[in-house]
């Protein structure tokens, strides 16, 4: 993803689909792992797929490892 450090006035972060790992496809309320070379990796939740390709995520505060469990369950 993009990077996901900037977040809109509601806290959100958008990107485009084109930036998910090859072959994942995300729908509102799947959990994902964000980042990008100049970042640490993150957890975001999807809000919203839009029609244009955008992609509007809010990312959660702390590490991969702070939110292992809501990855393995899918819950926001």
């Amino acid at each position: 993803m993009d990077d996901f450090q900037r977040g809109d006035d509601d806290g959100l972060t958008y990107s485009n689909v084109r930036n998910l790992r090859a072959g994942l496809s995300v729908k509102p309320g799947d959990t994902i792992v964000v980042g990008n070379e100049d970042a640490e990796p993150g957890v975001a939740e999807v809000v919203e797929v839009g029609e244009n390709r955008f992609l509007l995520v809010q990312v959660f505060p702390g590490s991969v490892e702070e939110h292992r469990e809501r990855l393995r369950s899918g819950d926001p």
